[in-house]
């Protein structure tokens, strides 16, 4: 099962899109999108408390 998550604008709850945010600073972060509408939703956590990666992270496209 693959996590959901609502968003904000449209409403629809679903799987989101993700990619990959590389910022100015060299850092790089898990973004979540909408399927529906097509924008942000959230940046999305890659390791859990434990330091395994999240499920965000293993569903996630190859990183930049």
């Amino acid at each position: 099962m693959h996590p959901e998550i609502a968003c904000p604008y449209c409403g629809v709850v679903a799987e989101p899109d993700l990619g990959w945010q590389v910022f100015t600073n060299g850092t790089v972060h898990l973004r979540g999108e909408c399927r529906s509408c097509g924008r942000f939703i959230q940046y999305l956590k890659q390791f859990d408390l434990d330091g395994a990666p999240s499920l965000w992270l293993l569903m996630a496209p190859v990183r930049p």
